[in-house]
């Protein structure tokens, strides 16, 4: 499958907005107008869709880290959460 590179995506963005190459996490995909890019490869976003996206746990983190913000109730490994 033939992909746009960073320059093509870069000239199909808003020319009002600024831009950024982001990487998709792992287990994740985005699809974008040019098609769905997978786990590790690299998108073109305005900087306000890729903070969003990032949030969300689909894009890595500027030091490589999935971010994730999930509701509900922290937990740790081997804890057990018994209903009272």
């Amino acid at each position: 499958m033939a992909t746009k590179n960073a320059a093509d995506q870069a000239e199909t963005a808003p020319a009002n907005e600024d831009i950024e190459e982001f990487t998709v996490a792992p287990g994740r995909t985005v699809t974008t107008d040019d098609g769905d890019v997978g786990p590790g490869g690299t998108v073109i976003l305005s900087v306000k869709e890729g903070a969003k996206l990032r949030k969300s746990g689909f894009l890595l983190a500027e030091d490589g880290s999935v971010t994730v913000n999930a509701d509900g109730p922290p937990t740790s490994a081997g804890a057990e959460i018994k209903e009272q």
